[in-house]
């Protein structure tokens, strides 16, 4: 199942809690070119010299296709571009608010 979370709603808490049945499943390695090391964070998020990577959503969404057979829960942040297109596959996925 994935579950679609707005930043600050405890996706990273659940999944640290409770490892054996959730994934924080953070988008920040497949949205941006990130060198070892850097701030993949909240404040790296906010990080101007951002590099988007061309292959952006769909390496993210092929990642979960790969994982959601593994029979954890994905907590996925509420992207627009990610949620647009599990619709438009008819992958379904729950949402939470804070």
């Amino acid at each position: 199942m994935i579950i679609a979370a707005y930043a600050g709603t405890g996706k990273t808490t659940l999944a640290n809690m409770h490892s054996d049945r959730y994934t924080d499943f953070v988008l920040m390695p497949y949205k941006y070119e990130l060198e070892d090391g850097e701030n993949c964070g909240e404040s790296g998020k906010a990080d101007p010299d951002n590099v988007m990577r061309p292959d952006w959503p769909y390496n993210y969404l092929a990642a979960i296709g790969t994982e959601l057979p593994k029979g954890k829960h994905l907590l996925i942040p509420t992207d627009h571009f990610v949620l647009m297109h599990l619709h438009v596959k008819n992958i379904p996925y729950g949402s939470v608010e804070k």
